[in-house]
């Protein structure tokens, strides 16, 4: 029946139907190819905007505790010089005024002295627990930096590589332990507050004679030079670190080529 209808079609009305019929044929497929690639673009759009969103939440939540750190670092040297370091300069202040040829003033003023010195124990054991220097080195200088990195790779905005010898390094005095570490710390801050670096590398190695850290990243780098003598990034307080302890510390960086440090500790 359909076939009579067609054949009753003019020719040129036939042609104009096949015609549109063809087109129709030939767009559908290139429209749903179109729409298809518009949508999985969408798509992939839309998980690379969840993808940055969720790395700037990780990125936010490090420098969280990087301020927290440091919030908790300037509440310590605002505790040493209002707190402990007036009592002391009192203290100091009124063992100046002590007469000895007036006992009766002279006690008094020592009884003073005696009460002052035992706030500042009482001020310094308080800041001693703030900063738990011993909690933190308690397993040793290797597994303190491995925990200190356990939160950075966690958060997912860097990868941490950390490469440690397998057997335990020389043992040092716990001093040098803290300095090593408040450096290696303060290094690592660097790297994820203003390197904008993607990989972190840390190594530690040893001799008989040296311990060394090196850290390393991909980030943005810049001049050390400008920033050791005015204390930028804490340059400064990590070669004073290292000079107490009769180490070095050596910086390498240029613009666009990321940072190689290296903290190198002599063992005695």
């Amino acid at each position: 029946m359909e076939l009579c209808i067609l054949l009753q079609v003019p020719g040129a009305e036939l042609n104009r139907l096949l015609f549109y019929g063809t087109l129709i044929f030939l767009i559908m497929p290139t429209a749903l190819v179109v729409f298809m690639i518009f949508y999985q673009r969408r798509i992939h759009a839309h998980r690379q905007a969840q993808a940055a969103q969720e790395a700037q939440h990780q990125r936010d939540k490090l420098l969280v505790k990087l301020e927290a750190e440091e919030s908790t670092r300037k509440r310590i040297a605002s505790d040493l010089h209002d707190n402990i370091g007036q009592v002391m300069s009192l203290a100091a202040l009124t063992l100046s005024t002590v007469d000895v040829n007036q006992p009766e003033k002279a006690t008094s003023k020592v009884e003073t002295v005696y009460s002052l010195i035992t706030r500042s124990i009482h001020e310094l054991r308080q800041l001693a627990r703030l900063i738990s220097a011993s909690e933190i080195l308690h397993g040793g200088l290797q597994q303190a930096i491995a925990k200190e990195l356990e939160w950075v790779r966690d958060s997912k905005v860097l990868a941490v590589r950390y490469d440690s010898p397998a057997s335990p390094p020389p043992e040092i005095s716990h001093e040098q332990a803290i300095l090593l570490f408040r450096s290696f710390q303060e290094l690592l801050g660097n790297a994820i507050k203003h390197a904008q670096a993607s990989v972190i590398n840390v190594q530690l190695h040893h001799t008989a004679q040296q311990l060394a850290i090196y850290v390393e990243d991909n980030g943005v780098g810049f001049y050390p030079s400008t920033n050791t003598s005015s204390g930028g990034m804490g340059l400064t307080s990590i070669h004073e670190r290292m000079s107490q302890l009769e180490g070095e510390f050596t910086i390498h960086s240029t613009p666009g080529s990321g940072t190689y440090a290296c903290l190198k500790c002599p063992i005695h």
